[in-house]
């Protein structure tokens, strides 16, 4: 008989333990884009970039947000006329979640 046990373990990083971790940041390349033409923007994280974690990405907001779709860590910028505004920065909060599970199994023959 085959036992196999699965613990799947979340870890929460707690405000009191973030002075020993490095903090979260979504990066980017430097972009520009010419005007009228959509530009896909491709969103990486400073740390847990190994297979191991899953990332994901979602916009919450932001003055500009409805100027922006997010598919996987695809951001795309679309179409604008920039004579249309008094400036051309467009602002988007966007959050990074990072998640991993592991599992342990021990083969037993009863």
């Amino acid at each position: 008989m085959k036992i196999i046990k699965l613990f799947v373990i979340h870890i929460l990083l707690l405000s009191s333990f973030q002075t020993f971790a490095e903090e979260l940041r979504i990066t980017t390349a430097d972009v520009s884009t010419p005007e009228n033409t959509d530009k896909t923007i491709e969103l990486t994280l400073n740390q847990y970039n190994s297979s191991n974690y899953t990332r994901t990405f979602a916009i919450l907001g932001g003055a500009d947000a409805n100027k922006f779709t997010l598919a996987g860590n695809k951001l795309t910028f679309i179409a604008t006329a920039f004579e249309a505004r008094s400036d051309a920065t467009y602002r988007v909060n966007i959050k990074a979640t990072v998640s991993s599970s592991f599992w342990f199994g021990k083969k037993r023959d009863d």
